[in-house]
Parts: structure tokens; sequence; C-alpha cells
């Protein structure tokens, strides 16, 4: 082996040692970033002419698991979902009320009822169908008052919607600007990495 040669093959060592400590850096920085993997270099030997000619950078891998990443996604998605579902939920709970509760639509319609048997018992009584008009006027009351409530808490939940909707739009046109730039970025590794990292 010439000296040109052994001097050849050491360049391209000293090469991929500096692409080595870019990544290692980077890995570094970004240690505690959310959704970071870390990186890894990928060497292989280089051949010219069947003659070993050093060590080439052919890649960089990062280090994750596809499987655990879909199964973390699925479960901050049925988190999420039970998240939301409980906040609605309690919403309408609250806009119906409990039983106990003397304001609440069930306790309206269980004084409504039983002022109507009231009624019924003595109809010539002015009093008792005075009552019984309170009570149906105050059991309209709630169920309007319930009504409003739930229409309240479906703009909310269709304005979130329209929100995440224009969030994934505008992700959308970013991963594509972004795969644009990487196929730009072409045979740049370190460049078109970061950019797939991004």
């Amino acid at each position: 082996m010439s000296i040109t040669t052994a001097l050849a093959n050491a360049t391209t060592g000293l090469r991929a040692a500096s692409r080595a400590a870019d990544i290692v850096s980077g890995n570094i920085t970004n240690a505690m970033t959310p959704g970071y993997a870390r990186r890894d270099l990928v060497l292989g030997a280089l051949s010219l002419g069947g003659d070993g000619a050093g060590v080439q950078v052919t890649g960089v891998r990062r280090a994750e698991d596809p499987f655990v990443i879909a199964d973390r996604r699925l479960a901050d998605a049925a988190y999420a979902y039970s998240e939301t579902m409980r906040d609605g939920l309690l919403t309408i709970e609250t806009a119906f009320g409990t039983p106990d509760e003397t304001g609440s639509l069930s306790a309206r319609a269980v004084a409504f009822e039983a002022s109507l048997v009231e009624a019924a018992s003595r109809p010539e009584a002015n009093e008792r169908l005075k009552i019984a008009v309170g009570a149906a006027e105050r059991l309209v009351e709630t169920f309007n008052s319930v009504g409003e409530q739930i229409q309240a808490l479906r703009a909310r939940a269709d304005a979130s919607i329209g929100r995440m909707v224009d969030d994934l739009n505008k992700t959308l046109v970013q991963v594509d600007k972004l795969n644009d730039e990487i196929v730009r970025a072409g045979g740049r590794d370190g460049e078109a990495n970061t950019l797939i990292e991004e």
C-alpha cells in the first residue's frame, strides 16, 4: 500500500469521525427535546477496484421502535378521547343536575307530576291549578336551560374540531415543504437527516 493510498484511507476515516462527532453533538443537544430519537452513524467499507479504500458513511439511523411509537400514539389518542368524553359528560350532568338538587330537570319533572296529581284530585281548586301551571313553567324553563347548555357544548365542540382541522392542515403544508426540502437536500446527508428529524 502506497503512502498516498494510506493517506486517502485515513482521510475517509477522519471524514467519518467528523460526521460521527456531528451526530453525537446533535444527540446531546436534543437529548431533552420531545419526540427526538437518538441517531447513529452507519458505516461501510469503501472499496475501489476490489481493494479496500477506507470507510464511508452509508447513512444515519434513528434509534426508534415504530411499534412502540404506534402504541404510544394510540394510547395518547385513547387518553385524549376519554378526557374529552369525561369533560362533556360532566358538563351534561351539571346541566341536567342530580335528582337530589331542587333545580334539576328530574326534580322539576317530579314536582310537576306531583302538582298534576294534586290538581287532578280537586280540579275545582284554582290554587292547585296555578301551582300546576307554575310547576309546568319551571319545568319548561329547565328544559330550555338544559337545551341551551347542550347547544353551547356542541358549539364549543364544533369550534374545537375546526381548530384541530386548521392545525392539521397547517401541519400538512409544513410536512409538504419539508418533503420538498428533503428532496432538494438529496445527497447532503447531514442536512437531509435534520429535515427528516424535523
